[in-house]
């Protein structure tokens, strides 16, 4: 199996990228990507990326410089897509072109002790795995949320994380997720206009065939109530988003 790990220019734990790193490498064939920035986050983790990319106007050049040799691409600032953008485009060509990766679609969390002590993480089983994604700029987080639809149409699991929350986004179907001790909450917005035809099995509140659309609240805050529940929509886009106050 391969997982690719992509560090973008956003706020990024340490520790909890070290653990993440730790835990994929045991158990699959993991390629690192740094888009820019994300570089800065591996050297202080002591990751050594199997990539770099980016148009490098904001990654520190001194620490650019100890990376002659690494396999790199090097944009030009003046163009159509976002750092963000070509390393995940990366990331889901490397899954596509290895036979290990898998359309997994049964969310794994994290818990509470796993990310304060920074040991024993439970496996994450995604395809590829998101750090920097969140903070900083309004219109990068954004954008960046928004790209785990092309992973999503490829096939590939991707989830974006920090140490307070865990993206998703999934196309109609049926998804298991796992109780989080530490991330309870469990919201659910459609990436789009609507997602229809909503059911959840396990949670706190359970719904029967709802529809989900733009300018409600109707899907935050919910929580689930046995080890595993069970979601699963009709048509569109959702994002599933686990989060801790």
């Amino acid at each position: 199996m391969r997982q690719c790990l992509l560090t973008l220019g956003g706020e990024i734990n340490i520790s909890l990228l070290r653990t993440v790193y730790e835990s994929c490498k045991k158990k699959s064939d993991i390629y690192v990507i740094a888009a820019d920035k994300g570089l800065e986050a591996l050297k202080e983790a002591d990751i050594m990326p199997d990539h770099i990319l980016g148009d490098f106007d904001s990654v520190d050049r001194k620490i650019l410089l100890g990376y002659e040799y690494t396999s790199k691409d090097r944009f030009s600032s003046v163009k159509d897509f976002t750092d963000g953008e070509a390393a995940i485009d990366l990331a889901v060509k490397m899954c596509i072109d290895n036979e290990g990766c898998t359309d997994n679609r049964e969310s794994v969390s994290v818990s509470n002790d796993e990310i304060t002590a920074g040991k024993d993480f439970r496996e994450l089983n995604d395809d590829i795995i998101i750090f920097g994604g969140f903070g900083g700029r309004l219109d990068h987080m954004l954008g960046n949320i928004s790209l785990l639809k092309k992973a999503c149409d490829n096939g590939r699991t991707a989830v974006m994380l920090d140490d307070k929350n865990s993206v998703r986004v999934y196309s109609a179907g049926k998804i298991t997720i796992g109780k989080n001790p530490l991330m309870k909450y469990i919201s659910l917005m459609p990436l789009g206009d609507k997602a229809e035809g909503v059911t959840l099995k396990g949670f706190k509140y359970n719904a029967e065939g709802i529809l989900l659309h733009q300018g409600s609240s109707l899907g935050i805050s919910n929580e689930l109530t046995e080890e595993t529940g069970v979601l699963s929509f009709d048509s569109g886009y959702l994002l599933v988003m686990e989060t801790v106050d």
